[in-house]
């Protein structure tokens, strides 16, 4: 009896592990391969409709990442005349921006996420955006004249979202764009 139960209690921790890793694969593949007949891998296709960065005016409560729903709790209204650059939460290439008129850039960062930005201001707008790997509670701002941008992600525990105020608090207006544009979505007007 004893070995009946040992048994059932190791497959079905080893089961747990095979599922969990994903050794089964769909549909249980992996005996299918052995057991029956030789099954080839699903061709690795690219997404080729993926957008990594999204330009649109930003709005209280709106996601500061491009793959993630991770927003600002706090609201401060400074931001909302902001133009917002969502790029992906763990972004790891520079982004290049043109802008056409002198413009003021901010991002939001914390304490374990200050790589790139040591000649940045640190402003006195408050945030709080919840992430697992780092909670976004600074605003830091940087400005730029007319010509070539060239912006670190931010890092190391994620990329540091950007806000940019091309009008001096007016409204949002199209003073930049982002250079290799092939998976961006601007939707400004």
């Amino acid at each position: 009896m004893k070995i009946i139960l040992l048994t059932c209690v190791i497959s079905f921790i080893l089961g747990s592990l095979a599922y969990r890793s994903g050794i089964l694969g769909d549909g249980f593949n992996l005996i299918k391969s052995i057991f029956i007949e030789k099954v080839d891998p699903p061709p690795a296709v690219a997404d080729v409709d993926y957008i990594d960065k999204i330009i649109t005016p930003y709005q209280e409560r709106m996601p500061f990442f491009s793959d993630r729903h991770y927003y600002d709790t706090v609201g401060d209204p400074r931001l909302n005349h902001l133009t917002l650059i969502q790029i992906p939460r763990h972004l790891n290439q520079d982004i290049h921006i043109i802008s056409h008129k002198a413009l003021s850039i901010y991002r939001l960062t914390c304490d374990k996420n200050k790589e790139g930005f040591e000649d940045w201001q640190v402003t006195d707008i408050k945030v709080n955006v919840f992430g697992l790997s780092a909670t976004l509670d600074t605003v830091i701002k940087k400005d730029f004249p007319i010509g070539q941008i060239v912006l670190k992600p931010g890092g190391p525990a994620c990329s540091a979202p950007i806000l940019v105020n091309s009008n001096n608090g007016k409204a949002p207006s199209h003073g930049f764009e982002i250079l290799h544009q092939l998976k961006t979505l601007d939707t400004r007007n």
